[in-house]
């Protein structure tokens, strides 16, 4: 055998395995492995539209929550289970526009003049029920003069102490004899109690309306 093909055969090895050497203290080669983290992160990466191995920036922005205001008083009304009520109402805005021109002007008039009228109706209705004793009527019409009725009336069980607290528009009377009677509407706080057979009425009023004797 030739002695320089013998020297090649010897150095070759050596010269592999300084190579190797050389490969794992510069490139930095790792020996090839799968990770199955590894390809997932890739996937998604690609799938995001992103380099894979690239980091993602993460967001250190705190995010604050938005208090909403409260509701303002008087907007929500919760009524009992019982209630009942029925609403009914119009309202009414009507403009008159108004446009004169003269052909021969007085000295103290001008050629041309404009007015406009506004008129305004509201009629309410409420009547029902709230709760199991107290019932609501209002009447309101701004179309007819003192016509404002509102009524609001509690009504008690026989055994109960209070047998009737209205409030509102009330009807003072008093029990009819042969010869005498009054009513009269006013506009207060009237009581009726009962207590072991006694029944006392309290009122106090404004005075609406006429009195009535008969």
């Amino acid at each position: 055998m030739n002695i320089d093909r013998i020297k090649f055969i010897i150095l070759l090895p050596c010269v592999l395995l300084c190579i190797s050497h050389l490969g794992h203290a510069e490139i930095g080669y790792e020996p090839f492995g799968f990770s199955q983290k590894r390809w997932n992160d890739m996937r998604k990466a690609i799938e995001d539209g992103r380099v894979p191995g690239e980091k993602m920036e993460v967001s250190t922005m705190s995010v604050q929550a938005i208090e909403l205001p409260p509701p303002a008083p008087g907007a929500v009304v919760e009524l009992p289970y019982e209630s009942r009520l029925a609403i009914t109402g119009r309202k009414l805005i009507g403009i008159n526009l108004k446009y004169t021109k003269y052909d021969l002007p007085l000295e103290n008039r001008t050629q041309e003049q404009t007015s406009m009228d506004m008129k305004q109706e509201l009629q309410v209705k409420i009547k029902g029920q709230v709760a199991k004793k107290i019932s609501v009527n209002v009447d309101f019409d701004d179309t007819v003069a003192d016509k404002r009725d509102i009524s609001v009336v509690y009504r008690g069980d026989p055994d109960e102490f209070i047998q009737d607290l209205s409030f509102g528009d009330i009807n003072m009377s008093l029990p009819g004899t042969e010869f005498v009677g009054y009513s009269k509407q006013a506009f207060g706080i009237k009581l009726v109690t009962k207590r072991k057979g006694w029944n006392a009425t309290y009122i106090a009023s404004q005075s609406k309306g006429t009195p009535e004797t008969k």
